[in-house]
C-alpha cells in the first residue's frame, strides 16, 4: 500500500517511454509479474483471514470467563469476532500481575491464556493454578496455546 502510487506512476512513465516490440515485451513481463504477485497476496490474505476467524471463534465458544492475551494483535485481530467475550491483554510479568489482581478483585474464578505456541513452558497469572492446556490452531501450521488457569483460593 505504500508503494502503490508511486508503482503507478512508474507503470504510466514506462508506457510512455517504452515503445517498440522490445519495450512492449518488457512491459509484458512486468505486468505478468506483477498480476501473479498479486494473486499470490490475494489468495494468502484470504486464507489467512478465514484461519484467524476460524481461530478466534473457537477461542470465544470456549468456556473459560475471560481470555487473556499475551500478544495483543491477537486479541485487536480477532476482537471483532469476540464482541460478546470478555478479554484482556497482559504483555509483560508487570501486565500479568495487575491483570490478576484486576481479575481477582471481579471474582474471576477461571480464565484462559492465550499465547504462540512455541514449545516452552506457559506463561500464567502469578498466584493462578493451571488446570487445563490445549492448542488453537491459527495459521499455516502455527498455533495458540491456551492455558486455563484458575484463581486463588
Amino acid at each position: 500500500r505504500y508503494i502503490l502510487l508511486s508503482g503507478a506512476l512508474l507503470v504510466v512513465v514506462a508506457t510512455v517511454t517504452m515503445v517498440g516490440s522490445r519495450g512492449r515485451k518488457v512491459l509484458h513481463t512486468v505486468a505478468l509479474g506483477g498480476l501473479a504477485v498479486t494473486l499470490v497476496g490475494v489468495l494468502w490474505t484470504v486464507q489467512r483471514t478465514h484461519a484467524f476467524a476460524d481461530a478466534m471463534g473457537e477461542l470465544a465458544d470456549r468456556d473459560e470467563q475471560v481470555l487473556v492475551f499475551h500478544d495483543p494483535h491477537l486479541a485487536r485481530e480477532g476482537g471483532a469476532l469476540m464482541l460478546d467475550e470478555q478479554w484482556l491483554a497482559a504483555t509483560g510479568e508487570d501486565a500479568r500481575i495487575e491483570a490478576a489482581a484486576v481479575l481477582e478483585t471481579l471474582g474471576i474464578e477461571v480464565v484462559g491464556f492465550v499465547q504462540h505456541d512455541r514449545g516452552d513452558d506457559p506463561l500464567t497469572l502469578p498466584g493462578w493454578t493451571i488446570i487445563d492446556d490445549s492448542r488453537v490452531p491459527l495459521v499455516s501450521g502455527l498455533q495458540l496455546r491456551v492455558t486455563t488457569l484458575a484463581a486463588p483460593r
